[in-house]
C-alpha cells in the first residue's frame, strides 16, 4: 500500500514537471482549469466555440453592422415571407443587433446583342420568336443558358416560375404547393428546350462553356450572371460594346 502511494506521487510529480511531454502537460493543464472553474462548462459542452464567439463580438471584437446598413438589409427584397425573413435574420443577429449582411447580390440577367436585336424581349415567347426570326435570316440567333442537371437548371426553372407568378413552396417554405404557375413554367421550359434556338448541348451546358460560346459570337441572347460582362470586356473587347442587358 505504501509503495503504491509512493509510485502515484512520483508519477504525479513527473507529469507536473513535463517528463511525459506536451500531451500530458496539456491534459494536466486542462484538469487544473476545470478544477479552478468548476462552473465553467465551456470546456466540456458542444457549441462552446459559438458561445465564445458571441462573447467576443459583445466584448470588443468585430462590431455590429451600422444602423443605416442594417436597416437596408432588414427591408431588402430577398424575402420569402415574414417567417423566412425572420429565420434568416436570426442567424445573423446577436442581442438584436445585425453582425453580418450580404455585400452584394448575384442575380441572373438577360444579356443580348444590340447589333442583332434593337430592344430586349419582354416575354419568353417574344425571345423565342425573335431568335427564330434571326435563325430564318441566317443570322446569329441562339439563346444560351445553363441546362445541365445541377444548380443552373434549378435557377432557370425558378426564374421561369417567378416570371409567370407561380409558386413552388408556401410562404413559410415548409410545404410544396406547385401551383398552376409552376406547371406553366414547366411547359415553358419544354417549349424553350425544343424550339430549335438553343444550343445542341443545352442539357449539358454549365456556366463557363455558355459564357465562352456567347463570347465567341455564338449567341444572340445569354441568360447568365453579372460576371460574364467583365469577362467579355477582357476576353472579347471588340464584342463588349455590342452587348447590353435587359433593364438598362
Amino acid at each position: 500500500m505504501v509503495e503504491t502511494r509512493a509510485r502515484r506521487r512520483a508519477l504525479t510529480h513527473r507529469v507536473r514537471r513535463g517528463r511525459f511531454g506536451g500531451a500530458a502537460r496539456a491534459a494536466g493543464g486542462l484538469r487544473r482549469r476545470r478544477r479552478r472553474h468548476p462552473k465553467h462548462r465551456s470546456l466540456q459542452r458542444p457549441g462552446a466555440e459559438l458561445a465564445t464567439g458571441r462573447r467576443r463580438l459583445h466584448g470588443g471584437g468585430r462590431g455590429p453592422v451600422p444602423h443605416r446598413v442594417s436597416a437596408t438589409a432588414a427591408t431588402g427584397r430577398r424575402t420569402a415571407g415574414a417567417d423566412g425573413a425572420t429565420a434568416r435574420g436570426r442567424g445573423r443577429q446577436y442581442r438584436d443587433r445585425l453582425y453580418a449582411a450580404p455585400k452584394n447580390t448575384n442575380v441572373q440577367l438577360l444579356w443580348y446583342r444590340t447589333d442583332l436585336v434593337a430592344e430586349p424581349p419582354q416575354t419568353w415567347a417574344e425571345m423565342i420568336r425573335t431568335a427564330q426570326q434571326l435563325q430564318a435570316q441566317g443570322r446569329t440567333h441562339r439563346i444560351l443558358t445553363m441546362g445541365a442537371r445541377y444548380e443552373g437548371l434549378v435557377v432557370l426553372y425558378n426564374t421561369l416560375v417567378a416570371s409567370v407568378g407561380g409558386r413552388i413552396l408556401n410562404d413559410a417554405g415548409d410545404e410544396v404547393v406547385l401551383d398552376e404557375g409552376a406547371v406553366q413554367a414547366l411547359e415553358l421550359l419544354k417549349r424553350f428546350a425544343t424550339s430549335g434556338v438553343t444550343s445542341p448541348s443545352l442539357s449539358n451546358a454549365v456556366e463557363d462553356p455558355v459564357r465562352l460560346e456567347f463570347q465567341d459570337g455564338g449567341g444572340a441572347f445569354q441568360l447568365s450572371w453579372p460576371y460574364v460582362y467583365p469577362a467579355l470586356q477582357e476576353g472579347a473587347p471588340e464584342l463588349a460594346p455590342r452587348v447590353s442587358r435587359a433593364g438598362d
